[in-house]
């Protein structure tokens, strides 16, 4: 099969949509099928290269301006670019739902090709409700429900949330997201006890938590229920990876609480599994998700995952059971959860997450799952 893989942000980026995206297209590469990734060009990237057995085309000029400039530079070479590239393919595969994908789907339909919409996020900002926004946005995703071959959900909340919205049972599909098993797997205790020396952490106890700064990913809790927890575990020190637009608020949050010298700022880091292989917990205290490649990164790697009972988190963590959940609503609770979650049995908890994620969630199953909907959609199957 020929596959056209739509990812909204300049691909490669360390996002959750545009990492799935290239575990997918690795994936369908290596079982033999051409692969293409099209996306909007970020920065001085190249117009078009061959990345791990598939192709990365580029469109725009690498700036996204906003009001008139946005269709000029954005909407218009995505929509050449589409027209270019559909034709030369029998799948379009979208991660998210935007206007993009809007005109990617109705060039698609012309052409009489499958197309599935992978949606990323669920709930209050999530893809359909930021895409159905306005009456315009309403109408788009009207013509999407009845151009679109499936809609696939990544967790329970997004099936309901798809009914909701008037998608038909039969045009949606349920599969959740996955996570590269080889490369976010534990370490031997030899190899770890060096990691952490390496990274300074022999006497410390390594709580990591992060993302995109913004609003939704609630890192101000994280450092707030990290202050509660330090009372009763002095060596505990808190890492936060990513950045985004709240930065400044979180750091001036952790000057002001006087944790400079316990909570560190990473930045935005392509070798997170490091960082997770050294970590003793993965703390995660989003408002709302989808089904976060972040929990399933760290259950993948051995680490214990405390984290809210949100949307498609408690498709990946049971209770005491593959990781440690709290209310959102109470903070005291998560300070409890930290706490307990650091003990001698959240080794065994993290042991049966790992075994979780590669019964449930790992590539080769997803990727397996996506091409036989796409055979079955095509006529191959």
């Amino acid at each position: 099969m020929r596959i056209l893989i739509h990812v909204p942000k300049g691909y490669p980026r360390l996002g959750g949509s545009e990492t799935l995206a290239g575990i997918f297209a690795k994936g369908y590469a290596e079982k033999g099928h051409t692969v293409t990734i099209l996306t909007p060009r970020s920065g001085n990237q190249l117009g078009e290269e061959i990345l791990e057995g598939f192709r990365i085309r580029r469109f725009g000029s690498g700036r996204v301006d906003p009001g008139w400039r946005y269709h000029a530079g954005y909407l218009l070479p995505a929509a050449a670019a589409f027209l270019r590239e559909i034709p030369r393919h029998e799948i379009l595969q979208t991660m998210g739902c935007n206007r993009a994908t809007f005109i990617g789907c109705a060039i698609a339909r012309v052409f009489g090709k499958s197309i599935v919409i992978k949606l990323q996020t669920a709930g209050y900002e999530g893809d359909l409700v930021s895409f159905c926004a306005d009456a315009l946005g309403r109408r788009r995703f009207e013509r999407l429900r009845h151009s679109v071959d499936r809609f696939a959900a990544i967790s329970a909340e997004m099936l309901e949330e798809l009914s909701r919205f008037g998608v038909p049972p039969e045009k949606i599909v349920s599969i959740p997201n996955c996570v590269d098993e080889r490369r976010f797997r534990p370490l031997d205790l030899t190899a770890r006890e060096k990691l952490r020396k390496r990274l300074g952490l022999s006497q410390k106890k390594m709580i990591l938590a992060g993302g995109r700064m913004v609003p939704r990913k609630r890192l101000d809790r994280a450092i707030r229920i990290f202050a509660g927890a330090l009372q009763e575990q002095p060596t505990l020190v808190l890492w936060l990876a990513g950045d985004g637009p709240d930065r400044g608020a979180i750091e001036n949050q952790v000057r002001t609480m006087g944790l400079s010298e316990k909570v560190r700022f990473l930045g935005t880091v392509g070798n997170i599994e490091e960082y997770l292989q050294a970590a003793d917990l993965y703390l995660h205290t989003a408002d709302a998700e989808g089904l976060p490649l972040a929990i399933l990164e760290a259950q993948s790697a051995g680490v214990p995952v405390v984290a809210t009972a949100i949307g498609g988190v408690t498709d990946a963590v049971q209770n005491n059971q593959t990781g440690f959940l709290f209310s959102p609503a109470s903070e005291a609770d998560g300070v409890q959860a930290l706490q307990y979650a650091l003990s001698e049995r959240a080794d065994a908890v993290a042991r049966e997450a790992r075994r979780s994620v590669i019964e449930r969630f790992s590539s080769e199953r997803i990727v397996h799952e996506y091409l036989t909907l796409f055979r079955r959609l095509t006529g191959e199957a």
